[in-house]
């Protein structure tokens, strides 16, 4: 028989395929555990003594104090023994997660684009009345969401017999466009939240680092930073803790903002009506009650005063309108309305959200903050290096003008520090500025870097590793410039033709009408008005009286007389 080791190697096969699934489970258990160790970044310490007296002065207590400064996603790690006599190393993670702004509600309401229809009829006067005053004149009507009737006199009467002024009454219909509904959010001053992980590992014999066997060993932590300055618990490893720190240096401005209903990104970029403010200039004056009914707050004077119309023709009944307003969808399907964009358009900010009674405003570039602890042994501060494989970017002027350096780092991690020059050969440097990553992984990653209003052509950029000026490397980066946003809405007049064919047709109900003595009488509401129509009557008739007198007694027998004159005599002539 041959030996085992000259056999088929089926056995040994069979043996590495019973085997490898064991060893993938327990390296996987291994490198979930080396992920979540923290990359230890923080750079800046400061540590010293804090002595503490009783009343009596006789007994003395000392901590020590671990003073750190911290920016976004940096991690600091303090290591300690184990207080249980054990030997065991103790490693602390603090890191700087997040910079949040929470804005309160302050109210909402809920509206959509008005989509407007205007259909509207002239009326010749001496014809059949078909505007009445008291049927259109700040009325409503049943046609769409929301509809008034408008009554407009004094309009041109092209067409009418003698071109007199005529009047127009319309039906102004609204409807929301393509069902579109939006919440309107008025925000307030925000409170400033900073948000800490907390983390706690352990060393074990074999010089592994495990999570702590304990509760408070992975937690999250909120500290509001509207005084300035905050004195926290960690936990029972840390005697004491104070973290102080600023106000970030752009906020969301309060205000009114609003999200498109299903989503919860806010929106912003665009004028906005309060609630208790409707103007048709703003988005907002079509709103969505509670009941569900569509309105417009004082739309029958806002409607009237907003309805223009051009009269081209009164008896064809051919007109053209526009409504001064902003914000809606006319019956061509003009697309006169601005949404505005997201907040996060502007690279500061990370995510801005609406739930509820608050806005939730994450911050991408953070602020500085002081964290100083104390603990009963001194502590060790960890440091891990950093490094990056290689980087690109473009330097880029959006169209709200924020002027910043986007970089994409491949296989990075930890703290880069960068500079940039004007020239190549690093001369003429213009700025410095570090990122910083949160993972201890080697990935891809893209950071967004505020940058002064000088830089506005491409720069020789240089990067390195914290700690590792050998590890710099440069290249020149591209300048990009997006246009201003342009606000440029059209709304131009609609041609339209009244549906009241033969309206304007002069019938004989209007000509008895005219002859109705008791039409004469119309608009006479006090006796001076009587007296005034009276003498003018008298006078006319006075006038008329003159003028026959006139001509019967005077020019008549003058004209005869003149004839008789200018006629030859037959007796002369003999």
């Amino acid at each position: 028989m041959r030996p085992l080791w000259r056999r088929t190697p089926h056995i040994l096969l069979l043996f590495f395929w019973l085997q490898f699934p064991k060893t993938e489970a327990r390296f996987r258990r291994h490198s979930r555990v080396f992920d979540e160790l923290p990359h230890c970044s923080s750079q800046n310490v400061m540590e010293g003594e804090i002595r503490s007296y009783d009343d009596f002065k006789d007994r003395t207590k000392i901590l020590s104090a671990t003073q750190l400064q911290m920016t976004l996603r940096d991690t600091a790690c303090l290591t300690m023994k184990a207080s249980n006599h054990s030997m065991r190393t103790i490693l602390h993670s603090i890191e700087f997660l997040r910079l949040e702004q929470h804005h309160p509600v302050i109210a909402t309401y809920n509206f959509g684009i008005p989509k407007v229809r205007a259909s509207c009829v002239c009326d010749c006067p001496g014809a059949d009345t078909h505007c009445v005053l008291d049927e259109y004149n700040y009325k409503n009507c049943t046609s769409g969401a929301v509809c008034y009737r408008t009554y407009h006199p004094h309009q041109n009467g092209i067409g009418c017999l003698g071109n007199k002024n005529s009047e127009v009454c319309c039906k102004v219909s609204i409807d929301p466009y393509m069902d579109w509904q939006y919440t309107a959010v008025q925000i307030g001053q925000p409170d400033t939240i900073l948000v800490l992980r907390y983390r706690i590992f352990e060393q074990s014999r074999g010089g592994r680092w495990k999570k702590a066997e304990d509760g408070e060993n992975d937690k999250t932590i909120r500290v509001s930073m509207n005084k300035g300055a905050e004195r926290i618990e960690l936990s029972r490893h840390l005697v004491e803790i104070s973290v102080a720190g600023s106000r970030p240096a752009r906020e969301v401005v309060p205000g009114v903002y609003f999200v498109r209903d299903g989503t919860d990104e806010l929106r912003g970029g665009v004028a906005l009506n309060r609630v208790d403010e409707s103007t048709l200039d703003k988005l907002g004056w079509f709103r969505r009650e509670e009941s569900g009914k569509w309105d417009i707050r004082k739309g029958t004077m806002l409607l009237k005063e907003a309805l223009h119309l051009n009269i081209q023709d009164c008896k064809q009944q051919n007109y053209t309108w526009s409504l001064n307003a902003e914000q809606y969808v006319d019956a061509s399907k003009n697309r006169g309305y601005y949404l505005g964009n997201p907040l996060t358009d502007d690279p500061w900010i990370n995510t801005a959200t609406y739930s509820g009674r608050v806005v939730r405003v994450d911050h991408a570039e953070g602020t500085a903050v002081t964290m100083t602890l104390a603990t009963s042994q001194k502590p060790s501060v960890l440091r891990h290096p950093s490094q990056f494989l290689s980087f690109d970017g473009m330097i880029k002027l959006d169209r709200d003008s924020n002027r910043y350096l986007n970089l994409t780092f491949q296989e990075a991690k930890g703290t880069m520090i960068g500079k940039i020059f004007r020239l190549e050969g690093e001369r003429d440097e213009e700025m410095t500025f570090s990122v910083q990553t949160d993972s201890t992984m080697l990935r891809d990653r893209v950071f967004i870097i505020t940058v002064p209003s000088e830089i506005d052509d491409r720069r020789w950029v240089c990067l390195h590793p914290a700690g590792d000026a050998n590890g710099k490397q440069c290249k020149w980066l591209e300048y990009n410039a997006t246009a201003p946003a342009r606000y440029n809405v059209p709304h131009p007049w609609q041609s339209a033709q009244g549906d009241c064919r033969g309206c304007n047709e002069r019938s004989i109900e209007a000509v008895w009408a005219a002859m109705d003595p008791r039409a004469w009488f119309d608009g006479i509401n006090s006796s001076t008005e009587l007296f005034t129509m009276l003498l003018e009557v008298g006078i006319g008739i006075a006038l008329v009286i003159a003028l026959i007198f006139l001509v019967t007694k005077v020019l008549c027998p003058l004209c005869r007389c003149m004839l008789f004159i200018a006629k030859p005599s037959k007796i002369g002539s003999k």
